[in-house]
């Protein structure tokens, strides 16, 4: 398989060639969740909507706000 095809993936919008990382922390900096399963190219709203943690994290927030009211 020719790598070099696919390059362009990873070019940023700063033109560099790079990943996007996304790294979850909890309040004592302990790594929670790591996905880098992104090139460069790809944004961050995207990364963030194809993730659990998203899911997760819409579902925690409207159960404790249900609860406020």
């Amino acid at each position: 398989m020719n790598f070099y095809i696919y390059t362009y993936l990873y070019i940023n919008r700063k033109h560099y060639h790079s990943l996007n990382v996304q790294m979850i922390f909890d309040e004592h900096l302990k790594i929670m969740n790591v996905n880098s399963r992104f090139p460069g190219s790809t944004h961050d709203s995207f990364i963030w909507s194809q993730s659990r943690i998203e899911e997760f994290l819409r579902m925690l927030s409207e159960e404790y706000m249900g609860s406020l009211y």
